[in-house]
């Protein structure tokens, strides 16, 4: 398990999957989409990309963080904020993204970014 890293999510996540950091965010975030939606979600987000404001937000604040128990927060925190803004599709869909693939993908790349400090 990471306990502290130098560099940010979203640089050890850019170097590890070959990324553009100006592509981070779009990457994330299909990159966390249930297979099963994640043409759904993409077409949304190209027509009404301000729908995912909640989820963007959330994949932004991960990429700032340094530490594993940063992202954990910003998913709690991400959830909170969605039990006060509930949508349709958010809610009965499940158009939004898998907080547990952000997770994992983020204990991952903590981790691969500690064996190499």
């Amino acid at each position: 398990m990471a306990i502290m890293t130098q560099t940010d999510f979203k640089s050890a996540y850019c170097k590890f999957y070959r990324c553009d950091p100006a592509n981070y965010t779009q990457d994330i975030l299909f990159r966390c989409f249930k297979l099963k939606l994640s043409f759904i979600a993409w077409v949304l987000y190209k027509f009404n990309p301000n729908y995912f404001a909640r989820d963007i937000e959330l994949v932004e604040k991960v990429g700032r963080s340094t530490e594993i128990h940063q992202v954990d927060n910003a998913i709690s925190n991400y959830f909170i904020d969605c039990g006060f803004k509930r949508s349709l599709l958010h809610d009965k869909l499940n158009i939004r993204i898998s907080c547990k693939t952000l997770l994992n993908i983020a204990s991952q790349i903590f981790e691969i970014d500690d064996s190499e400090s």
